[in-house]
């Protein structure tokens, strides 16, 4: 079997299950198979239609009869991701208990503090720049045996985290 599929390049892209082409038109050959699955990869958003070109769908060789095979098309939509805020600071990062240093800043990125050998929690709250970003603290119950214990932020609109 032998048939060549046309798709909108400029939207989706064949990855695999092919056997040549590319670039908006793939050729499958099978002497076994009749059922396949080809790979596309999103290029940008929009649709793309997905057929098989009803001229150059055949089974047969020249030893064998041939027929041609039915051929439908259908199409495939592609959605643009979410938009994501492209401002990554705070406007608002307080720990409890303790103090930061250095002092708060939207760009500094590091800071440290000292807390007292009975503290088993400390609070961080944090507030994004803009409100279409997220923040995200994590961090781990923090070892007695360790002197400090990073945090890693990242975006979220409003957190409270409380570290046990």
């Amino acid at each position: 079997m032998r048939f060549y599929v046309n798709y909108d390049a400029s939207i989706i892209t064949a990855q695999s299950g092919y056997d040549a082409g590319g670039n908006g038109t793939i050729r499958i050959v099978s002497t076994e198979s009749t059922t396949f699955k080809v790979t596309f990869k999103a290029v940008k958003p929009g649709t793309s239609t997905i057929s098989v070109a009803r001229s150059t769908a055949q089974i047969g060789s020249e030893t064998e009869d041939s027929m041609n095979v039915a051929a439908s098309s259908g199409s495939v939509s592609v959605s643009a991701p979410a938009s994501y805020s492209s401002d990554d600071t705070l406007s608002s990062l307080e720990i409890s208990p303790g103090v930061l240093s250095p002092a708060f800043s939207p760009s500094v990125t590091t800071y440290t503090t000292s807390v007292g050998s009975d503290c088993d929690k400390l609070t961080v709250s944090a507030i994004a720049n803009d409100s279409k970003a997220t923040v995200k603290v994590s961090g781990t119950r923090m070892d007695p045996d360790l002197i400090q214990q990073p945090l890693q932020l990242r975006q979220r609109t409003e957190a409270r985290e409380h570290i046990q």
